[in-house]
């Protein structure tokens, strides 16, 4: 696997990301499915959702201590501690004082814990185009005439890995409106930054979501999923009033992403995100941190 570095936010130093290994990955799915390959596993829905089936099971428990040794996981920000298996571990609710929100006006904060890239437009995805595909936001929302009203928005993506926290919330005030569906495959996010925007944002299940702003007008969320992520569940009420830092759903076990995006010339994303994406770097960014203002 190609190394992959990230700016961490507070320190401001370029780090290694430590993904979960592949050896340790294929010892956990051979248990149960015999000799599969990592690949097959993880880009065969059929196979993703019996994988994930496992990680339900009581068996799985073992499994978590482990894991949170290994990377260095916080458990004291952890409203429970007695998980029925190692997936109600991964979609485990944090005491949110852990996280602290930023309430200021005309703030935009990360709905999730992850690394992040920003985008003052779309256009400029095409800085990490592979094999000549451009981010499309047509294909992505498979909307035409919505994706139309979004032309030339400013975009953030944010990566969730296995080790994160993977609740996400509202990044501004507002009325949600009701989650839409598109069909896709499970395939991995994790491979590197540089290079999950053509193929995954296409290809996987998303889920997106209308946040009417009485500033901003309107904004799509949307959340995609990816290897062993059978679901994407919303816990909010459709149509309802959302707060910033509110919380909109989780994700199953996996690797994930969310997207915002945001009307053209609405929003000012921070430098420090702005120039770290230039230089093909995500930022480490955490629940309620500001990523722009508007």
């Amino acid at each position: 696997m190609q190394t992959i570095y990230y700016i961490d936010r507070k320190t401001k130093k370029i780090l290694i990301e430590n993904p979960p290994k592949e050896k340790a990955l294929r010892a956990i799915y051979e248990r149960t499915l015999g000799r599969l390959t990592i690949r097959h596993l993880t880009e065969n829905t059929i196979i993703s959702k019996i994988t994930g089936t496992f990680f339900r099971t009581p068996l799985s428990k073992q499994l978590i201590k482990k894991f949170t040794d290994e990377y260095n996981i916080n458990t004291k920000e952890f409203i429970k501690h007695d998980f029925k298996s190692f997936n109600d571990f991964f979609i485990r609710k944090i005491d949110l004082k852990y996280r602290k929100i930023n309430q200021k006006n005309n703030t935009i904060i990360s709905p999730a814990d992850g690394k992040i890239l920003g985008f003052q437009r779309i256009s400029e995805t095409d800085t990490f185009n592979i094999k000549g595909q451009e981010f499309n936001l047509i294909k992505f929302l498979n909307n035409k005439k919505l994706a139309n009203k979004f032309h030339n928005a400013s975009m953030f993506i944010i990566r969730l890995s296995m080790p994160d926290y993977h609740r996400f919330h509202f990044p501004l005030d507002g009325i949600a409106l009701k989650s839409k569906r598109v069909r896709g495959n499970l395939a991995s996010v994790s491979p590197i930054a540089t290079h999950i925007i053509p193929k995954i944002f296409w290809k996987n299940k998303r889920q997106y979501t209308i946040i009417e702003n009485e500033k901003i007008k309107e904004i799509i969320m949307a959340e995609i999923g990816a290897s062993n992520v059978g679901s994407i569940k919303q816990t909010f009420l459709k149509n309802s009033k959302v707060n910033k830092g509110d919380e909109k759903g989780y994700f199953s076990l996996g690797g994930s992403a969310i997207a915002l995006i945001f009307p053209e010339n609405t929003i000012k994303i921070d430098k420090d995100i702005l120039e770290n994406t230039k230089n093909k770097l995500e930022t480490k960014i955490f629940i309620g941190e500001r990523i722009a203002s508007y």
